[in-house]
């Protein structure tokens, strides 16, 4: 089983049928389900995608950026904190996580499961803002995410309205390279229109691709048994 639940700008919650994968959530008012193992991913240390509050829940393990660090003053000796940096791999029991650089800061990563395979960008994007520096930003970009094991089953991107008609550039150009079956857009900011703005874009690009509808915080936006 896999579902999907959209939390709050770039925080998700994905469970499966032994595991939940908990992404770059910093509010602990969670309702998290009981009876599975629980991993808690943090991408980077900005404020809006983590907490050191999250390092208290009861997880079986915390993936975290290194960048992260500077904001952890206690850090609770019960719970197992694993600080990543780019390009490594982390093998557990059932669980792959690799991290790759993102063009902004700290990783993003790319994570194997139960027979999926689930890229989360973090705040690794095309972030174009129409200035002299696009050209080195797209190729820092492509040159990152053509790193990649393989194709992902599922792909988060980021999508922010703050870049303007620049909002769908990383989704594109990820999609064009990696066509994944799913591609779940993020840090939109509360605007609920961009999901669909995706959709449009992809359509009038003829990309293949489906992009859950997102209307509200605390959505579960895919399931499948």
């Amino acid at each position: 089983m896999l579902k999907i639940r959209f939390l709050y700008h770039s925080a998700f919650l994905i469970e499966t049928d032994s595991s939940l994968l908990l992404f770059d959530a910093y509010r602990t008012d969670l309702m998290i389900p009981e009876g599975k193992e629980l991993f808690v991913f943090s991408s980077h240390f900005h404020q809006d995608h983590f907490s050191p509050d999250l390092l208290f829940l009861d997880a079986n393990e915390f993936f975290i950026s290194s960048t992260a660090k500077k904001k952890i003053r206690n850090l609770p000796e019960e719970n197992l904190v694993t600080f990543v940096s780019p390009d490594r791999v982390y093998e557990r029991e059932n669980l792959t996580v690799r991290t790759f650089q993102s063009t902004d800061c700290g990783v993003c990563f790319f994570i194997e499961t139960e027979g999926r395979s689930i890229y989360f960008a973090g705040d690794n994007n095309a972030w174009l803002t129409g200035g002299e520096n696009d050209e080195a930003m797209k190729k820092q970009y492509l040159g990152i995410i053509r790193k990649l094991p393989k194709r992902p089953e599922i792909a988060f991107i980021p999508a922010d309205p703050h870049l303007k008609e620049n909002f769908d550039a990383g989704a594109l150009l990820f999609a064009r390279m990696w066509k994944p079956d799913v591609l779940i857009p993020m840090h939109f900011w509360n605007e609920f229109s961009i999901p669909q703005k995706l959709c449009e874009s992809f359509t009038k690009e003829a990309i293949s691709c489906r992009i859950p509808d997102i209307r509200q915080d605390n959505s579960i936006i895919l399931e499948e048994d």
